[in-house]
């Protein structure tokens, strides 16, 4: 998409809606898309490594110049490394005897960042082409990094959709900048620096029954944001129901033991025996038990590891 901008816009900063419509080969409307446009202009010679500009100058000529002059050069002078100067076009203003000159000014992407100055020479030339008069300008160009943009995050512990039968889960990825605040769910996460500016982060959060969305925003300079989701899916095969293990695998389930405010602040550990027939008994195994307080949902959170051996035969058992 090109954006012409007329060489008397004010400078400033102009947001509009861009309509984009998509077309079949039978110029059939298929898809219309509204974008917004966010556009800086400016009125001096500033741009970042790897873009280019296009600016113009008024040049007053002699009335006995103008009239014989038929084309205008523009001849750069010692052109610093990294930047480039070139003529675009130009028009006559019959009126004030003008030549009005458009340029492209453009940095390469590797150019050191600083304040240059060009000497450029404009000739005008008769029918001739040859040089009747000559006008040394100098071109003052500022090439400047780019502004930092929001720090990019991404959730790496978990794919979208992704089933967990335990409602406790760690949300871990990566984000741009080490320096940024990063919350999963509104809860602060811990940011580890890694390689060069580079992070990454985790958090525990609690997962409802049924589909969650988990949503990661990293915030940097400027409280510029950025935002990655996923959707965690909980389906705990306990939390009174039946637990089904395939012989010889391992689950990890969960239990859920809501309490009142005195009850919860009153356990110190945790005693688990569980019961059923011999057989049963003597081929399950559990394991790997982690006990978690929700204080804000006055929830104790019970998860363990249950193996079945692979010798075992179907049975059922109750676990108290």
């Amino acid at each position: 998409m090109e954006l012409n901008i007329s060489d008397d816009a004010d400078p400033g900063i102009y947001n509009f809606p861009v309509i984009m419509k998509f077309m079949d080969a039978d110029s059939n409307l298929r898809f219309r898309e509204i974008v917004m446009v966010d556009l800086t202009v400016t009125d001096e010679n500033r741009l970042i490594p790897g873009s280019a500009i296009l600016r113009s100058e008024s040049i007053a000529l002699e009335p006995t110049v103008f009239d014989a002059a038929s084309s205008v050069q523009l001849v750069p002078d010692a052109l610093p490394d990294g930047i480039g100067i070139q003529y675009y076009r130009s028009s006559q203003d019959w009126n004030e005897d003008l030549w009005n000159i458009q340029f492209e000014i453009s940095a390469d992407t590797d150019v050191t960042p600083g304040n240059y100055t060009v000497p450029v020479s404009y000739n005008f030339l008769d029918s001739d082409s040859t040089v009747i008069h000559t006008e040394v300008r100098n071109i003052n160009v500022e090439v400047v990094l780019p502004e930092a943009g929001p720090p990019t995050v991404q959730v790496n512990s978990h794919n979208n959709g992704e089933t967990v039968t335990t409602p406790i889960v760690t949300i871990s990825g990566s984000v741009a900048d080490a320096n940024a605040m990063v919350t999963v769910n509104g809860q602060a996460a811990v940011v580890t620096p890694a390689t060069g500016n580079e992070g990454t982060f985790s958090a525990d959060i609690t997962l409802e029954e049924g589909s969650n969305l988990v949503t990661v925003v990293a915030t940097g300079e400027g409280q510029l944001t950025s935002t990655d989701q996923v959707t965690v899916n909980l389906s705990s095969q306990s939390s009174g129901g039946d637990l089904v293990i395939p012989v010889g695998e391992t689950t990890r389930t969960s239990e859920s033991f809501p309490m009142s405010e005195s009850d919860f602040y009153a356990v110190a550990g945790l005693d688990l025996n569980y019961s059923g027939s011999a057989d049963a008994i003597n081929n399950l195994t559990l394991s790997s038990l982690s006990l978690t307080p929700v204080a804000s949902e006055l929830t104790w959170i019970l998860e363990y590891d249950v193996s079945v051996n692979s010798a075992a035969s179907p049975v059922s058992t109750i676990f108290r």
